[in-house]
């Protein structure tokens, strides 16, 4: 006989005949899982093997480590993540948000910080005419508010 019986959800369990069934429909193979580790699982009722899984878990705390606080050894690799510079040149394209905040749209450029946060980190820069190899200026939307006096509340 196969000892292995596929639940509802799919999953498939090792499980042993029941014997000596009780009147409130338990069968010792109830009691032999209750306290046996994960070695119970192969020997539990299909019942016990639901209710041992439908408990629902408490929610863990979600632990934030600092990485600068872990330790690895000299020969760890290391993967760092880099998030693509995003630019766009003032001659040819510029963000809302720039133009937001050269023409001093407060409320605007508020309203475009939430809704495209992708235009905080896109540097505008702009070429020299003459020679657009060399680079005349490059700001970040933040230096472009600082510069034309935004409100100190916008600016934090």
């Amino acid at each position: 006989p196969n000892r292995f019986s596929e639940t509802a959800d799919g999953m498939e369990v090792e499980v042993e005949p029941q014997a000596n069934i009780d009147k409130e429909g338990k069968s010792s193979n109830d009691e032999k899982a209750k306290g046996s580790g994960k070695d119970g699982l192969k020997s539990m009722s299909t019942d016990a093997l639901k209710a041992t899984f439908e408990k629902e878990e408490e929610p863990s705390e979600e632990k934030v480590v600092d990485i600068n606080d872990v330790e690895c050894p000299p020969d760890a690799e290391v993967i760092k993540v880099v998030e693509p510079i995003l630019e766009e040149d003032y001659d040819l394209s510029v963000t809302d948000l720039y133009k937001q905040i050269e023409t001093k749209q407060w409320s605007q450029v508020l309203a475009s910080i939430n809704l495209y946060p992708d235009q905080v980190k896109t540097w505008i820069l702009r070429r020299e005419k003459h020679d657009t190899s060399r680079l005349r200026w490059r700001l970040l939307p933040i230096h472009a508010a600082v510069i034309f006096q935004a409100p100190h509340a916008l600016i934090e």
